[in-house]
């Protein structure tokens, strides 16, 4: 969604957690995979650019608050994207918000907003998708 504000080096390493956050539940489907593939087409980057770094080091890459918040957005989003939070997920995200010193009622806003998106997505991809004619 907003990646492309990121910088290289930030880029690199956000793949990395997104590769992270997709396995974490031990479960990667289809959609997984494509949503992947566009955020990496989104960051004009492959799949194999990803950078591993520890979690403690992320404020080091992500130093504002723009930043952070973006950074969360977009992992929260992908642990949403198969209709399913699952509880090693959030446990991932509380970690990452941790090592952020975000406070828990940003990211309860983050999550009903990124719900919010994903339900107007679904209902434009659903309108564009019916056979009734305006």
């Amino acid at each position: 969604m907003f990646l492309n504000n990121l910088e290289f080096k930030q880029k690199e390493v956000f793949l990395g957690i997104a590769k992270e956050i997709l396995i974490v539940d031990g479960i990667r489907d289809q959609t997984e995979e494509d949503y992947l593939r566009s955020i990496c087409a989104e960051m004009s980057l492959s799949q194999t650019d990803g950078k591993s770094i520890e979690l403690k080091e992320l404020p080091l890459i992500f130093k504002t608050q723009k930043e952070k918040n973006l950074v969360m957005v977009e992992l929260i989003a992908l642990a949403f994207l198969n209709g399913e939070y699952h509880e090693k997920e959030k446990k991932y995200i509380n970690k990452v918000v941790s090592v952020f010193e975000m406070q828990a009622s940003s990211i309860k806003e983050i999550e009903r907003l990124v719900n919010r998106f994903f339900s107007v997505q679904k209902a434009i991809v659903s309108f564009i998708s019916s056979n009734e004619d305006v």
